[in-house]
């Protein structure tokens, strides 16, 4: 039987739906007030619900960005996302597209407690299997 709430696929679909319609007052609603996000190195990690909005999810780098999921599976306790992301510069307009883009998701009532973001399946695969 299904508890209260939405399912971890059903978050992520929101998430992305929210984060492709820069709906920033809104995405908060799917992190855990702890949240912590890996980005792809060497970047730093990013930690705790507000500054992930403001840092990491909003940042002033692009002018429009976009993810497009085309797989979400659940691997152990963690969720393995793969799609592409496509930004374009804020001053430069030059176009970003990361074809192969992966995520791991990790769940806390609910809410996303962990992302993590990689470029390489393989290394994505292992982590969300805890590797």
């Amino acid at each position: 039987m299904r508890g209260e709430g939405p399912t971890p696929e059903e978050t992520i679909r929101a998430f992305t739906e929210d984060f492709n319609a820069e709906r920033w007052d809104r995405i908060g609603r799917h992190l855990d007030p702890a949240v912590e996000v890996r980005r792809v190195p060497p970047e730093p990690e990013v930690r705790g619900r507000d500054a992930v909005v403001e840092e990491y999810l909003k940042p002033a780098m692009f002018s429009s960005q976009r993810i497009e999921l085309r797989r979400i599976e659940r691997v152990g306790d963690a969720w393995l996302t793969t799609g592409s992301f496509h930004g374009r510069g804020a001053g430069s307009g030059i176009e970003l597209t990361q074809e192969d883009a992966y995520a791991v998701w990790r769940f806390r009532d609910g809410r996303v407690a962990r992302f993590e973001a990689y470029i390489d399946r393989d290394e994505a695969l292992a982590a969300a299997r805890g590797g």
